[in-house]
């Protein structure tokens, strides 16, 4: 019994030894602040864009490169939407190189269009803003880098949406107009085109009256 004890403890030895050497290592992810972002309009919708800066944090000992890109939330918070177009969130720049233990900064920017501003009153959005490093990196062993997510919370101002008004569709008498404008431009060409063809073999037949009429001169001379 003690034989195997001792078998035991020098299993669980040699094994730990092993996992702390070939164990991978992982290292605490990048930072992104804030982690949350919330946006209100109090005063209506802001003349030009809307900006906002995201502080990214490289803690490792070696240079990376990140990649920030919008993206609807995973899992979206109650009372929330998600925006009716991605493309109204931009982000600059698109890739950003960021030195050993420093920090970078991206840049957040909300263009709601102008045609969809009446549109989009008493709304509430909900964006993540993703920054994710670029490749891997292996130190000592494999590295485990995470992604990070900045919610963005976007409340739209208060108001009344007017509907949208339908183009009306032409007058009548304005189709009709068009119509009969056609037609007579097509009976013009074709009477015009008519006419051309009767002097053409008008003179046609007047080129055959003289040319016969000189034949039978010729003849009687």
């Amino acid at each position: 019994m003690k034989r195997l004890k001792i078998i035991f403890l020098l299993f669980f030895f040699v094994a730990g030894t092993i996992f702390l050497f070939i164990s991978p290592a992982v290292q605490a992810g990048i930072k992104a602040s804030p982690a949350k972002l919330v946006i209100t309009m109090p005063e209506g919708y802001p003349e030009g864009e809307i900006q906002y800066k995201i502080k990214v944090t490289n803690p490792y000992s070696y240079d990376i490169k990140v990649s920030p890109k919008a993206l609807n939330p995973f899992e979206i918070t109650e009372d929330f939407t998600t925006v009716p177009d991605l493309s109204w969130i931009s982000i600059f720049p698109e890739s950003l190189d960021i030195p050993a233990k420093s920090s970078g900064e991206v840049e957040v920017i909300i263009g709601i269009p102008e045609s969809e501003k009446n549109q989009q009153y008493n709304k509430n959005w909900e964006v993540w803003v993703i920054v994710q490093p670029v490749g891997s990196s292996v130190v000592g062993g494999m590295v485990i880098q995470t992604q990070v997510a900045v919610k963005l919370f976007i409340h739209t101002p208060t108001g009344t949406a007017t509907p949208q008004t339908p183009q009306a569709p032409p007058p009548f008498y304005i189709v009709v107009g068009i119509i009969l404008g056609l037609v007579v431009i097509v009976m013009t060409f074709s009477h015009l085109k008519k006419k051309k063809d009767v002097q053409v073999n008008r003179a046609a037949m007047f080129y055959v009256k003289k040319k016969r009429g000189k034949d039978h001169k010729d003849k009687k001379t």
